[in-house]
């Protein structure tokens, strides 16, 4: 496996790594991305600030992925926001996705970078573990933000 930015030979890939997972439905729709390649691609290049996203491949296929945003279009100038880590279920425990956030968290370091933020659900124990695990801190709760009803932690992290 590696990890390696998105790039067009991958853009399809993408697309179908979202759309295979029912769970991801919700990030799309949030972050207003289509179901092809060329409409993740389309959104991509329109989005309202900077994005980034680091991807988890072995022979063109993609198992796991950070996307990262700027936070401009929300007034937070040195801030960032991590909009999405996922890893395929079949790989996990393994060490990938601590391996994408520390890529994620080292270009926002470069970029000077001061705060990232991200939510996670209150049922992705594994997330929270693995978002504490590299420093970050809760700082608030939004009450039935997923569509089943369930809370989202919100988790900063200060660069």
């Amino acid at each position: 496996m590696q990890i390696e930015e998105l790039n067009d030979s991958l853009i399809d890939s993408l697309a179908e790594f979202y759309m295979s997972d029912a769970s991801s439905h919700d990030i799309l729709e949030k972050l207003e991305f289509g179901s092809s390649g060329e409409s993740f691609a389309k959104r991509i290049a329109n989005f309202p600030t900077w994005i980034k996203i680091y991807t988890l491949t072995e022979g063109g296929r993609i198992h796991g992925c950070v996307i990262i945003t700027g936070a401009d279009n929300l007034n937070l100038h040195d801030a960032a926001i991590i909009a999405d880590l996922r890893i395929v279920p079949t790989i996990r425990g393994n060490g990938y996705a601590t391996a994408l956030l520390e890529r994620a968290l080292g270009y926002l370091r470069e970029r000077g970078v001061k705060k990232v933020v991200t939510i996670v659900s209150e049922m992705n124990l594994a997330g929270i573990r693995l978002f504490h695990k590299a420093g970050f801190r809760a700082y608030g709760v939004f009450q039935d933000y997923y569509v089943a009803g369930e809370n989202a932690i919100a988790l900063e992290l200060l660069l």
